[in-house]
């Protein structure tokens, strides 16, 4: 005779307890799927379900100033090479530990008199970090030219990893 467990008043056999458990577990799965496509859309009426889900977002923002050898993070300072051009980039970005997808990117630039600041191309790189090195880019391309002086090409990256740590890559191209 085979045994019998109990589940509230009803009684089920063990391949109907398997049955049901892996059917909740299909259901769990497709769910997960259908928000994972969700955040990866961008699509902000998830993020209640998706932050129950594990998912987490966070916002990120670095400055690229003018004589400047590396950006920093945050906003522009008070400082000369700032007052002469500066090129912030922020994004979000939500991330679950197996995967990060940017949710949204801006960017603010600014410039002295005779100081021009151009952003070249703005986006992500290996968006939702599946593949190696596993972190996506917020990016931004620029160029700034002082007048009758000096041009150059800039480039800045905030590269998010799967869990939500971040590193700061920028400079001259």
């Amino acid at each position: 005779m085979a045994a019998v467990t109990a589940v509230g008043s009803a009684a089920l056999a063990p391949s109907a307890q398997a049955a049901t458990s892996t059917a909740a577990a299909a259901r769990v799965a497709a769910e997960d799927a259908r928000i994972a496509a969700q955040v990866k859309a961008g699509d902000p009426s998830i993020v209640p379900l998706a932050k129950k889900r594990g998912w987490k977002y966070k916002t990120y923002q670095a400055t690229a100033c003018y004589g400047y050898k590396h950006p920093f993070w945050g906003k522009k300072r008070n400082t000369a090479g700032c007052t002469v051009a500066y090129f912030t980039l922020s994004g979000e970005v939500a991330y679950n530990g197996k995967q990060a997808w940017g949710q949204w990117i801006s960017y603010g630039s600014g410039h002295a008199y005779g100081v021009s600041v151009k952003k070249t191309w703005m986006g992500y790189w290996n968006n939702g970090a599946k593949k190696r090195p596993y972190y996506m880019d917020l990016g931004a391309n620029g160029h700034v030219s002082v007048k009758f002086f000096e041009a150059h090409d800039f480039y800045l990256r905030i590269d998010v990893h799967r869990n939500g740590t971040a590193g700061l890559r920028g400079g001259a191209a």
